[in-house]
């Protein structure tokens, strides 16, 4: 049984907000093939896969991002998705998906899951003598501790971080019971971190179980770290296409009037020059990971940002 494989992992594509998504995902494919590449991993929030028009997130709450794509109610985004989607079809390459956050804003789960062609919300996958496991982080315990999945935006009301669902956990501890090498997916890192899950406690008894390695893949911060603890080593990927300045960055641009008709978000990123995406080699021993990106041509306030912990317009080569 082979015990080398080669993945090409990229995440938040976010193709709603950012104005070349269609070359960032060529971008991608022509790299997975250049690479010879196993596997292609998307890590969650490519685009939307709905119209814009309904909602479960009370207008006070939405963030600006989405309280522009609300008031447009438009299906122009859910358009690109499916269009973007079908280019991964006609490959001979294997490409598993991830739910993200954004993954639900305007739709529920199952149409995001049915959107992605996945089998379920959380499932593995088995490629030489790797085991793939993809998990679904977008839960949030309401008031009185209950579970709720994200749906229509929903999660935007709640100050709440995100869970791991109980019946996943169980799930997740049953599914490691293999010989096979173990790679675990995620949106949110599985770490003690603000923008990670609540009951990381958990998480970390069931992984730890195992007693070997484990890699562990993350997305939703747009930030490229590495992370290692014991056996466990937690990779958060960057962002295929921009960093988020938040609600309150909104910068002056050189885009044309028209242009920031079509793509109104523009102003609140730092846009990555290409599309950012990590080729991950991994053998017996050793796990390599080759990045990508370019430096940007920053101002004072960009710099001031993108010199903040773990936050690149790149992601670095990485062996461990």
């Amino acid at each position: 049984m082979c015990n080398n494989l080669k993945l090409l992992v990229f995440t938040d594509l976010h193709s709603e907000i950012i104005d070349n998504p269609e070359e960032r995902v060529d971008a991608i494919i022509n790299a997975a093939k250049s690479n010879y590449v196993d596997l292609i991993i998307n890590i969650g929030d490519f685009g939307y896969h709905s119209d814009t028009s309904k909602t479960l997130c009370e207008e006070k709450n939405q963030p600006v991002n989405y309280n522009i794509f609300f008031k447009q109610r438009t299906d122009k985004y859910m358009l690109k998705t499916k269009n973007l989607l079908k280019k991964f079809d006609d490959l001979d390459i294997p490409v598993l998906h991830t739910l993200g956050n954004h993954d639900m804003d305007f739709n529920s789960k199952e149409t995001a899951v049915n959107d992605y062609g996945m089998k379920n919300n959380y499932y593995y996958y088995d490629i030489n003598n790797f085991r793939i496991i993809v998990l679904d982080t977008n839960y949030y315990l309401d008031d009185d501790g209950i579970e709720v999945s994200y749906s229509f935006g929903n999660n935007f009301n709640q100050n709440k971080k995100a869970v791991l669902s109980y019946e996943q956990t169980l799930w997740l501890d049953e599914s490691l019971q293999t010989d096979k090498k173990i790679i675990v997916c995620s949106h949110n890192v599985l770490t003690d971190d603000p923008r990670g899950v609540e009951n990381y406690k958990d998480v970390y008894s069931v992984l730890n179980k195992r007693g070997e390695k484990i890699l562990a893949l993350s997305g939703h911060k747009h930030i490229d770290k590495l992370t290692i603890d014991g056996n466990l080593s937690f990779l958060e990927v960057n962002s295929a296409s921009y960093y988020w300045l938040g609600e309150k960055s909104k910068m002056e641009t050189s885009y044309s009037d028209k242009y920031l008709e079509d793509h109104p978000v523009l102003p609140y990123i730092l846009r990555y020059p290409e599309a950012l995406y990590a080729i991950i080699s991994l053998d017996n021993e050793n796990i390599k990971v080759k990045g990508r990106g370019e430096s940007l041509n920053l101002s004072d306030i960009d710099r001031q940002i993108l010199n903040s912990s773990n936050i690149s317009s790149k992601i670095k080569d990485y062996k461990f």
